[in-house]
């Protein structure tokens, strides 16, 4: 797969996708903030109901342009994970997928170097970075609280906690938690936190922006897909 480079957007409180992308079978679910750069992973829901690839989109802070990224596996050929989360720690990128654990990426190439439990056996719907390096993944559950678990990315050390039902991503600052919480494609999301807010449908993964003030969202369903940062109140 070639990598696809998209066209200038400007980049403020929102950045919608472009047309292509929302109408496509790439359902966008995990976000990654950097400095310059904000990291999206997204999966290929084909037409026959099966998972057709995975991948990583760049989206530039300061001009909106944008490109996709294929994600690898070992053999070259696509990674077909649901890939529900993303975070960068170091020169590594970790992505959720679901009951593999989290898929470890090369930053460079976002080719597979393996896969990690650190959390043992857990469904790992989504994960985050916390602003001191630790690593936080979670679970969703339609019914009940999901767990969630923050610790060492080598899983040598972790703490666990209780999350919210239908939790589709959490972001951690060692004190507070902040959690997006989905309703369907039809009910609005809740930003849960310190002080909870609503969110558009379909609110998936939540990271930190390197500014301490935001979290930033991702939403996934055809024709409202958008990224959005959220000013938190502690």
């Amino acid at each position: 797969m070639a990598r696809a480079r998209g066209a200038s957007v400007p980049v403020g409180s929102e950045w919608w996708f472009p047309p292509s992308d929302q109408r496509s079978r790439w359902f966008p679910q995990g976000v990654h903030v950097l400095p310059d750069v904000v990291l999206l992973t997204a999966y290929l829901h084909g037409a026959d109901g099966k998972n057709h690839g995975s991948r990583i989109t760049e989206v530039d802070r300061e001009t909106g342009r944008h490109r996709h990224v294929p994600l690898l596996g070992q053999d070259g050929g696509p990674l077909r994970i649901h890939a529900g989360g993303i975070a960068v720690l170091g020169d590594r990128v970790y992505v959720a997928a679901t009951r593999k654990g989290l898929a470890v990426l090369d930053r460079a190439t976002y080719a597979l170097q393996g896969w990690v439990k650190p959390a043992g056996d857990l469904r790992y719907s989504f994960c985050s970075a916390t602003p001191d390096g630790r690593l936080v993944v979670g679970e969703y559950d339609r019914h009940e609280p999901g767990r969630l678990w923050c610790g060492e990315p080598d899983g040598s050390a972790g703490r666990w906690w209780t999350g919210a039902p239908q939790m589709q991503g959490a972001a951690y600052d060692g004190r507070e938690w902040w959690i997006s919480s989905s309703r369907g494609k039809f009910g609005r999301g809740w930003l849960l936190g310190p002080r909870s807010r609503r969110l558009p449908a379909g609110p998936e993964d939540l990271a930190w922006d390197p500014d301490g003030q935001h979290v930033w969202t991702v939403t996934e369903y055809a024709w409202r897909r958008r990224l959005l940062r959220v000013q938190v109140e502690r």
